[in-house]
């Protein structure tokens, strides 16, 4: 910080404590987002052993759900209605990755042209197949 006034000094101070308590905000959040995460995960792992647990022995209940399920309009429309969105989630990440796919074929066309009209362009950050790359400390 040689060659700095005293202004500047008090600036680079008040960046690197506004600095600090950013990474301490992405550190809760990410921290909840995983709390949350592994939790529901915990909690539909608990419910499914209940629920074992309840039919364990019963195949004849198990077996009168399953027709209740199966043969009803309402059953139909709650199977076919997961169904279609087990579908729909598949086709979304099936999209994405030709979109990066894509993306990833044309960039280096792309990054070409670019450089051809600014040659000293800077890159955005950017990985190969367009995605941002992941910090060091984002798990």
């Amino acid at each position: 910080m040689d060659g700095m006034t005293e202004a500047q000094k008090e600036d680079a101070g008040k960046a690197s404590k506004a600095l600090v308590k950013i990474q301490a905000f992405d550190q809760i959040g990410r921290t909840l987002r995983h709390a949350v995460t592994w939790g529901a995960v915990a909690f539909c792992g608990y419910q499914f052993a209940h629920a074992i647990a309840a039919f364990a022995g019963q195949e004849t209940d198990v077996r009168l759900a399953l027709s209740a399920w199966i043969e009803t309009k309402a059953g139909l429309t709650v199977s076919a209605s997961l169904t279609l969105g087990v579908l729909g989630v598949g086709y979304g990440q099936w999209q994405d990755l030709l979109r990066r796919r894509n993306v990833k074929r044309m960039g280096k066309r792309i990054a070409e042209l670019e450089t051809a009209i600014d040659p000293h362009r800077t890159s955005s950050g950017l990985l190969p197949d367009g995605t941002t790359p992941r910090l060091k400390n984002d798990e």
